[in-house]
């Protein structure tokens, strides 16, 4: 029920369109009879103008002949036969020139009096049609061909034909399932806001996260290059598919000797080079922690005695230029004396751990008594 009364709806509203789009065919076919009749109008008068400007001139050169002709026979003055006979000539041309524009005078009248037919037939129809749309309603803008309108006005009695005989209580099962159908449509839309929302933090934070992670890649650079050129290396960090989470990866690259800084890997540093670079990276993040300890434990259980040197010394330059930590080295083997710091030796003697703090000289632990 509901359908057929937006159907019938529409088709009134189609029928008010054809009827004024048949009022704005009327009249442009008015306004073009209407500029046919000026376009004539102003040709008639051009047209009589000059035929005009030919009678003066034939009269003048009508007059000028008899003159000659008069002037002739009395002996006044001889004209040659040839400027009399040009004379003629020039009078019987601009005769029929006149005649000529005398026929397109009247071809003009006789076609400008059958447009003024067609113009009083054509407001005759204009008004009819006026008369009709104003029945159908209040005047409408529309630029469709009437023959347009006209096809949809045709399929819309063709969807209603198809309705056949409508149940009355359709519209109420057609109310019910539409109040269903918004209720969904909100919770639908609310679901969609709330995951947009959703989405748009979810990139507010990858977009927090990318500055955050550039910016302490910025920051820790220098000093994971410092790092490593107190050992004779050199290196830098970059961060590859930010964009990606899944892909995005921290590279080390690191340089030893003199060669240029490389990506970490088995085949352009040692084990012990990797080592060393992965430490003097840690080191540099490690001055982004909030804690008063820094602890290091069997750092160099594998190293050689070179890179194991490297490492120490990383360990003791860093922990004496900042002096807001405490770092605390654990390591079995021997590690040089500095000023500033406090050795605690663990030492397993007859089977039982006895501690003692050495200062002042290198010292070795011989055990480490692990509890």
């Amino acid at each position: 029920l509901i359908l057929l009364k937006k159907l019938t709806q529409r088709k009134e509203e189609l029928e008010k369109e054809y009827a004024w789009s048949l009022v704005n065919e009327a009249q442009k076919s008015k306004e073009r009879v209407l500029d046919k009749i000026r376009s004539l109008e102003d040709e008639v008068g051009r047209v009589v103008k000059d035929a005009e400007q030919r009678d003066v001139r034939i009269n003048t050169l009508a007059d000028e002949l008899i003159t000659i002709y008069g002037d002739t026979l009395d002996g006044k003055q001889h004209v040659s036969r040839e400027e009399f006979r040009n004379r003629l000539e020039n009078l019987i041309n601009d005769a029929y020139e006149a005649g000529s524009l005398r026929e397109r005078i009247n071809n003009i009248k006789r076609e400008l009096r059958s447009l003024y037919h067609n113009l009083t037939q054509l407001e005759k129809e204009l008004n009819e049609r006026i008369n009709n749309a104003l029945q159908k309603g209040e005047q409408v803008s529309t630029d469709r061909k009437y023959s347009e309108i006209m096809e949809d006005i045709k399929t819309v009695t063709l969807q209603i034909a198809a309705l056949g005989k409508v149940n009355h209580e359709a519209e109420d099962f057609y109310l019910l399932a539409e109040s269903k159908y918004r209720e969904t449509e909100l919770k639908a839309q609310q679901v969609s806001e709330n995951t947009r929302k959703a989405l748009e933090e979810l990139e507010y934070r990858r977009e927090k996260w990318r500055s955050f992670l550039r910016d302490l890649i910025n920051d820790i650079q220098p000093q994971y290059d410092n790092i490593l050129r107190k050992v004779g290396g050199t290196g830098y960090i970059e961060l590859r598919n930010l964009d990606d989470l899944e892909k995005a990866a921290l590279e080390l690259y690191a340089g030893f000797r003199g060669v240029e800084p490389s990506l970490l890997n088995g085949h352009s540093q040692s084990g012990g080079e990797r080592i060393v670079a992965t430490m003097a990276f840690l080191l540099a993040l490690q001055k982004h922690m909030r804690s008063p300890f820094r602890a290091i434990d069997e750092f160099d259980v594998h190293l050689d005695p070179l890179n194991r040197e490297r490492i120490i010394n990383i360990l003791t330059s860093t922990a004496q230029e900042d002096p807001s930590a405490q770092y605390i080295i654990i390591t079995p083997g021997k590690i040089p004396f500095h000023e500033n710091m406090n050795i605690i030796v663990v030492q397993n003697i007859s089977g039982r751990s006895a501690v003692r703090v050495e200062q002042g000289r290198e010292v070795e632990a011989s055990a480490k008594q692990e509890s």
